[in-house]
């Protein structure tokens, strides 16, 4: 439904938090044709207007579970 590089404007992000683990980075010889690695990735976005999508591009990304929780009071 969405099909731009960035945010639509009723979406702006607040903050992002990441962790990546990438065991075999460090013993690599030579540049490999992949590299595996697992993350974490946590985005604040501010929705000021309802909506029924929200696109977040993440091409070549494989991505195991995902939790969308409102914003805490305050």
């Amino acid at each position: 439904p969405y099909n731009s590089w960035r945010l639509p404007p009723f979406a702006r992000p607040k903050s992002y938090a990441l962790t990546l683990s990438c065991p075999d980075c460090f013993n690599l010889l030579d540049a490999p044709a992949q590299i595996i690695f697992n993350g974490r990735a946590t985005i604040t976005i501010d929705v000021t207007t309802p909506t029924n999508f929200l696109v977040l591009h993440a091409k070549n990304l494989n991505i195991s579970s995902v939790n969308i929780s409102p914003a805490a009071p305050g």
